[in-house]
């Protein structure tokens, strides 16, 4: 059999394969809907010291300790972040500044120049 033929063979599997998941209800994808250096706000956790917001992101996403990020809603400036914390699909980030109350489901966004 010739490597053409056993790669469209392997080809054909692996689409029945993703087919059957869909059918099983199971999704045939993994990872995060948001595109690399997007994330979104899970949670926000008051502290005496200040507050904490919680990324539904993490290293998966682009995420790293240090990183400065923004907080938007509706392409409006919430917050600006420093992420203190990562994990592959979750972050930490304590807030610097803030223009209004971060909520979840706001997006969060790595600063860019």
């Amino acid at each position: 059999m010739s490597i053409r033929r056993k790669l469209s063979l392997l080809f054909a599997a692996a689409l029945c394969a993703g087919a059957a998941q869909l059918w099983a209800g199971s999704p045939a994808w993994v990872g995060s809907l948001y595109p690399v250096s997007m994330g979104v706000v899970a949670r926000v956790v008051s502290a005496e010291q200040g507050d904490i917001v919680i990324v539904a992101g993490g290293a998966d996403q682009g995420f790293r300790p240090g990183m400065q990020c923004q907080i938007r809603r509706d392409d409006k400036l919430v917050a600006n972040l420093v992420i203190a914390s990562v994990r592959e699909e979750r972050c930490a980030a304590l807030i610097l500044s803030n223009e209004g109350a971060p909520q979840a489901g706001d997006i969060v966004k790595i600063k860019t120049l």
